[in-house]
C-alpha cells in the first residue's frame, strides 16, 4: 500500500508537470498521462456494532488483611510479597514454648482428674453390687442399698462431667496452639508483609491479594449505564493485550452523587501479568447494526461542517455530501449519502474535483 500511494503520488506529480508546461505555452493537454489516478472500491454492506468507550484500573479480586488472634513474638516467616500462597499455608508462627508447657501441665492435671473419678466410679459400683446381692439375700436394709444408688450415681456424675470437662479443654487447647499458627485464608499472592522474625505482633501482619481473575473498576456516564447488564461481555485492553471480560457489578448509586455509575468487570489472569493498578481502556458493545454502509474513514472529507466523499460516476469523480454515522476501528457508518454498488474513491480523492479527469489505476 505504502508503494502504491508512492506511484500514485508521482504519476500524480508529473501530471501536474506535464500540465503546468503544456499550460504555459498555452496549449491543450490530451495525453492520458495527464489524468489523475486513483483507486476505488466498491460499497458494500457490513455489520457495525455501537460501543461506549472509556477508561478504567485493575484492582485484585479480593484482599485479605491477616492478623494473628494473639499476640506474641514472631518465631517463623514463610513468605515474602510476591510470593503466591494457597489457602491454608502457614505464613508464620509465634513463640508458644511456654504456652505448651502451661498446657500440658493444665491437661496433666484434667486426666488425673479423669483417671481419680474413674476410679471411684468404679469403687462406687462395686459397691452396689455388693450391697445389692446382700439386700436380695435380706442381709442389708432397703435404705443401704439406696445409699449404696445414690453413691454410684454421684461417682458416675462425677466421671462422665470429668471426661466432658478435658474434651472441652483440650479443644480450648488446641484452639490457643493455632492461634500460634497464622495461615492464609485465600489463594493468592502476598502483597503486603508488616512483620519480622523477634517482632512482637500488632493489627495488621500480611495482606493476601487474589489477582486471578481480576477487578477492572471503571464509571459509565448515565446516558449509557442503562444499557448494560451484568453479565454482559466487555473488550479490555491492557498495555496492547486484549482481554474478553464480564459485567459482575453495576452500582445504581452515582460517585459522589453524580451522574457517573460505578462498574466492575471481572478478566481471566492465568500468566499473571495483569496487575493491581494498570490501566485499562474499555469497550462496552451496545448495539449490532446489520447491513450497514460503512467506508474507510480516510475516504471522508470535509468542507466546513459538511462531510463528502468522492465516487467514480459515468468515468468521472462524483461528489457526495454524507451523513455519519458509527466510527470504530478505522471504519464509518453512512446513514445517508451512499449505496451499495456504488464505486467510491479510496485513494487520490484528496487531490481531485468533479471537473478532474481520473484514471482508475485498480477497480475492486
Amino acid at each position: 500500500m505504502k508503494i502504491k500511494k508512492i506511484l500514485l503520488l508521482g504519476l500524480l506529480t508529473i501530471a501536474i508537470g506535464l500540465s503546468g508546461c503544456a499550460s504555459a505555452r498555452g496549449e491543450k493537454v490530451v495525453d492520458t498521462n495527464s489524468k489523475v489516478p486513483v483507486e476505488t472500491i466498491a460499497v458494500d454492506v457490513k455489520t457495525i456494532t455501537q460501543q461506549y468507550d472509556t477508561v478504567g484500573k485493575l484492582h485484585a479480586y479480593e484482599e485479605v488483611i491477616v492478623s494473628g488472634n494473639a499476640n506474641g513474638i514472631v518465631k517463623t516467616i514463610n513468605f515474602n510479597v510476591g510470593d503466591k500462597v494457597k489457602e491454608g499455608d502457614i505464613l508464620y508462627t509465634l513463640e508458644n514454648k511456654d504456652l505448651l508447657n502451661n498446657i500440658d501441665m493444665q491437661k496433666n492435671s484434667l486426666q488425673k482428674t479423669v483417671e481419680d473419678s474413674r476410679i471411684m466410679y468404679e469403687d462406687a459400683l462395686g459397691n452396689y453390687n455388693s450391697i445389692k446381692s446382700l439386700y436380695e439375700a435380706n442381709a442389708v436394709s432397703k435404705e443401704d442399698l439406696e445409699n449404696a444408688q445414690v453413691a454410684l450415681d454421684r461417682a458416675s456424675l462425677n466421671y462422665q462431667q470429668a471426661k466432658k470437662t478435658l474434651e472441652s479443654n483440650t479443644v480450648s487447647f488446641n484452639s490457643s496452639i493455632e492461634d500460634t499458627i497464622i495461615r492464609s485464608p485465600i489463594a493468592g499472592v502476598v502483597s503486603s508483609r508488616n512483620i519480622e522474625i523477634g517482632e512482637r505482633t500488632s493489627g495488621a501482619s500480611f495482606i493476601i491479594s487474589k489477582l486471578d481473575p481480576m477487578l477492572v473498576k471503571t464509571n459509565v456516564s448515565e446516558d449509557f449505564v442503562n444499557t448494560i447488564s451484568v453479565g454482559n461481555q466487555v473488550k479490555v485492553t491492557v498495555q496492547q493485550q486484549q482481554y474478553i471480560g464480564k459485567v459482575k457489578t453495576i452500582n445504581p448509586v452515582g460517585v459522589n452523587n453524580s451522574n457517573m455509575y460505578p462498574v466492575e468487570i471481572v478478566i481471566e489472569n492465568d500468566g499473571s501479568f495483569l496487575k493491581h493498578g494498570m490501566f485499562a481502556e474499555i469497550a462496552f458493545e451496545l448495539e449490532t447494526l446489520d447491513n450497514q454502509i460503512v467506508v474507510p474513514k480516510k475516504t471522508i472529507l470535509s468542507e466546513g461542517s459538511r462531510s463528502y466523499v468522492y465516487i467514480v460516476e459515468n468515468q468521472q469523480p462524483k461528489k457526495v455530501a454524507v451523513e455519519k454515522g458509527l466510527t470504530k476501528d478505522g471504519e464509518v457508518q453512512i446513514v445517508k449519502g451512499l449505496k451499495a454498488g456504488d464505486m467510491l474513491i479510496v485513494m487520490g480523492h484528496e487531490y481531485i474535483d468533479e471537473q478532474t479527469e481520473i484514471k482508475v489505476v485498480n477497480q475492486n
